[in-house]
């Protein structure tokens, strides 16, 4: 049998609550997140209208992109949920 060493994954979190996710993408996604939060908390006035700006900008045009979209992700996460449902004849006791 031939032995195989374990692939090395430079850019990967090795334990804890990311493991196996991107340190480079978590850390920043992570940081944009509090990036918003914390903006939010100290002026929720700038945040609501930047927010209100990109929606004002983008849902005129993608509105029918982002009802397909919201609609494709509900099936799969459908699909996934129920796929591993296991049906029995008799009840579990």
């Amino acid at each position: 049998m031939i032995e195989t060493s374990p692939v090395r994954r430079p850019h990967v979190f090795p334990k804890g609550p990311f493991r196996g996710l991107n340190t480079r993408a978590t850390t920043a996604a992570t940081g944009l997140v509090g990036l918003w939060v914390m903006l939010g908390t100290w002026r929720p006035d700038l945040v609501a209208e930047a927010l209100s700006d990109v929606r004002s900008a983008t849902g005129p045009t993608l509105g029918w992109y982002y009802v397909l979209l919201v609609t494709v992700i509900l099936v799969i996460v459908l699909w996934l949920g129920l796929g591993s449902v296991e049906y029995q004849d008799s009840p579990v006791s």
